[in-house]
Protein backbone atom coordinates (compact mmCIF):
# COMPACT_ATOMS: atom_id res chain seq x y z
CA UNK A 1 0.00 0.00 0.00
CA UNK A 2 1.17 3.51 -1.07
CA UNK A 3 -0.07 7.36 -0.92
CA UNK A 4 -2.40 8.54 -2.96
CA UNK A 5 -4.08 11.87 -2.97
CA UNK A 6 -5.32 14.82 -5.59
CA UNK A 7 -4.62 18.73 -4.74
CA UNK A 8 -7.01 20.74 -6.60
CA UNK A 9 -6.43 24.82 -7.20
CA UNK A 10 -9.49 26.54 -8.41
CA UNK A 11 -9.98 30.72 -7.80
CA UNK A 12 -7.92 31.01 -4.40
CA UNK A 13 -9.00 27.85 -2.90
CA UNK A 14 -7.13 24.52 -2.92
CA UNK A 15 -7.92 21.46 -1.93
CA UNK A 16 -6.33 17.77 -0.64
CA UNK A 17 -8.17 14.69 -0.81
CA UNK A 18 -6.20 11.58 0.73
CA UNK A 19 -7.12 8.41 -0.48
CA UNK A 20 -4.55 6.11 0.34
CA UNK A 21 -1.90 6.28 3.16
CA UNK A 22 -1.24 9.70 5.13
CA UNK A 23 -0.18 13.16 3.91
CA UNK A 24 1.47 15.68 5.97
CA UNK A 25 0.36 19.66 3.99
CA UNK A 26 3.47 21.92 4.94
CA UNK A 27 3.99 25.62 5.26
CA UNK A 28 6.30 26.91 2.44
CA UNK A 29 9.43 26.97 3.58
CA UNK A 30 13.08 27.71 2.29
CA UNK A 31 14.60 24.77 4.11
CA UNK A 32 14.78 20.99 3.48
CA UNK A 33 11.39 19.56 3.07
CA UNK A 34 11.78 17.12 6.25
CA UNK A 35 12.75 19.92 8.36
CA UNK A 36 9.08 21.22 8.88
CA UNK A 37 6.94 18.22 9.78
CA UNK A 38 9.98 17.94 12.94
CA UNK A 39 9.51 21.86 13.65
CA UNK A 40 5.74 21.35 13.82
CA UNK A 41 5.35 23.12 10.41
CA UNK A 42 2.29 20.85 9.14
CA UNK A 43 -0.51 22.52 8.23
CA UNK A 44 -2.47 19.41 8.14
CA UNK A 45 -1.83 15.93 8.82
CA UNK A 46 -4.39 14.37 6.43
CA UNK A 47 -5.13 9.98 6.40
CA UNK A 48 -6.97 8.60 3.90
CA UNK A 49 -10.47 9.70 3.84
CA UNK A 50 -10.31 13.33 4.74
CA UNK A 51 -9.59 16.55 2.86
CA UNK A 52 -8.55 19.58 3.55
CA UNK A 53 -9.40 22.99 2.39
CA UNK A 54 -7.25 25.78 2.21
CA UNK A 55 -7.19 29.43 0.88
CA UNK A 56 -4.13 30.29 -0.70
CA UNK A 57 -4.17 33.53 1.62
CA UNK A 58 -0.89 33.35 3.36
CA UNK A 59 -2.76 34.11 7.24
CA UNK A 60 -5.92 31.78 6.48
CA UNK A 61 -3.99 29.25 4.88
CA UNK A 62 -2.75 28.26 8.27
CA UNK A 63 -6.59 27.09 9.16
CA UNK A 64 -7.76 24.45 6.48
CA UNK A 65 -11.15 23.03 7.65
CA UNK A 66 -10.54 18.73 7.47
CA UNK A 67 -13.36 17.37 6.42
CA UNK A 68 -14.27 13.37 6.02
CA UNK A 69 -15.08 12.15 2.41
CA UNK A 70 -16.82 9.10 1.98
CA UNK A 71 -15.95 6.60 -0.58
CA UNK A 72 -18.88 7.55 -2.66
CA UNK A 73 -17.48 10.74 -2.61
CA UNK A 74 -13.84 9.67 -3.44
CA UNK A 75 -14.73 7.48 -6.28
CA UNK A 76 -17.02 10.27 -7.85
CA UNK A 77 -13.66 13.03 -7.52
CA UNK A 78 -11.53 10.76 -9.01
CA UNK A 79 -13.97 9.29 -11.79
CA UNK A 80 -11.80 11.54 -14.39
CA UNK A 81 -9.50 8.46 -13.98
CA UNK A 82 -11.53 6.44 -15.99
CA UNK A 83 -12.12 6.36 -19.20
CA UNK A 84 -15.17 6.87 -21.43
CA UNK A 85 -15.99 4.78 -23.82
CA UNK A 86 -18.26 6.01 -26.70
CA UNK A 87 -19.60 3.96 -29.46
CA UNK A 88 -21.86 5.06 -32.70
CA UNK A 89 -23.48 2.51 -34.31
CA UNK A 90 -20.16 0.45 -32.88
CA UNK A 91 -20.36 -3.41 -33.52
CA UNK A 92 -20.73 -5.65 -30.30
CA UNK A 93 -17.15 -7.42 -31.07
CA UNK A 94 -15.41 -4.04 -30.45
CA UNK A 95 -17.11 -2.89 -27.76
CA UNK A 96 -16.49 -6.10 -25.52
CA UNK A 97 -12.79 -5.68 -27.04
CA UNK A 98 -12.55 -2.35 -25.71
CA UNK A 99 -13.88 -3.94 -22.06
CA UNK A 100 -11.59 -5.99 -22.13
CA UNK A 101 -8.79 -3.88 -22.35
CA UNK A 102 -9.68 -1.69 -19.43
CA UNK A 103 -11.75 -4.12 -17.07
CA UNK A 104 -10.70 -6.78 -14.61
CA UNK A 105 -13.54 -8.70 -15.70
CA UNK A 106 -13.37 -10.67 -19.32
CA UNK A 107 -16.54 -10.64 -21.53
CA UNK A 108 -17.15 -13.76 -24.17
CA UNK A 109 -19.11 -13.16 -26.81
CA UNK A 110 -21.59 -15.39 -28.91
CA UNK A 111 -20.24 -14.93 -32.51
CA UNK A 112 -23.35 -14.60 -33.52
CA UNK A 113 -23.71 -11.33 -31.85
CA UNK A 114 -20.45 -9.87 -33.33
CA UNK A 115 -22.09 -7.31 -35.42
CA UNK A 116 -24.56 -6.38 -33.46
CA UNK A 117 -24.41 -2.49 -33.55
CA UNK A 118 -24.32 -0.67 -30.03
CA UNK A 119 -24.44 3.48 -29.49
CA UNK A 120 -23.95 5.20 -26.49
CA UNK A 121 -21.44 6.35 -24.10
CA UNK A 122 -20.00 4.13 -20.90
CA UNK A 123 -16.94 4.14 -18.33
CA UNK A 124 -14.64 1.52 -18.75
CA UNK A 125 -15.37 0.28 -15.21
CA UNK A 126 -18.72 -0.38 -15.82
CA UNK A 127 -19.36 -3.85 -17.21
CA UNK A 128 -22.83 -3.92 -15.40
CA UNK A 129 -24.32 -0.95 -16.93
CA UNK A 130 -23.02 -2.67 -20.13
CA UNK A 131 -24.58 -5.85 -19.21
CA UNK A 132 -28.21 -4.04 -18.55
CA UNK A 133 -28.26 -2.43 -21.88
CA UNK A 134 -27.55 -5.38 -23.81
CA UNK A 135 -30.17 -7.32 -22.02
CA UNK A 136 -33.13 -4.34 -21.61
CA UNK A 137 -32.54 -3.16 -25.43
CA UNK A 138 -31.48 -6.98 -27.35
CA UNK A 139 -32.42 -9.34 -25.04
CA UNK A 140 -28.82 -10.51 -24.42
CA UNK A 141 -28.37 -12.89 -21.19
CA UNK A 142 -25.13 -12.80 -19.63
CA UNK A 143 -23.69 -15.91 -17.76
CA UNK A 144 -21.17 -15.48 -14.91
CA UNK A 145 -18.56 -18.14 -15.74
CA UNK A 146 -14.90 -19.03 -13.82
CA UNK A 147 -12.21 -16.90 -13.19
CA UNK A 148 -14.11 -13.58 -13.63
CA UNK A 149 -15.82 -14.06 -16.91
CA UNK A 150 -18.70 -13.36 -18.30
CA UNK A 151 -20.35 -14.79 -22.20
CA UNK A 152 -23.03 -13.20 -23.81
CA UNK A 153 -25.46 -14.89 -26.14
CA UNK A 154 -29.23 -14.64 -26.83
CA UNK A 155 -31.07 -16.99 -24.19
Amino acid sequence: MGTAFLVGHVDKHIDVLVTEGRVAVLKPTATSAAAPIASGGALAMLDAGHQALFTDDPVEAAKPEIIAVSATQQAARLAWRVPRLEFAATPLREVVAMFNRHGATHLALDPALDDLRLSGVLRADDVDSLLLVLKNEFGIASTAGSRSEITLRRP
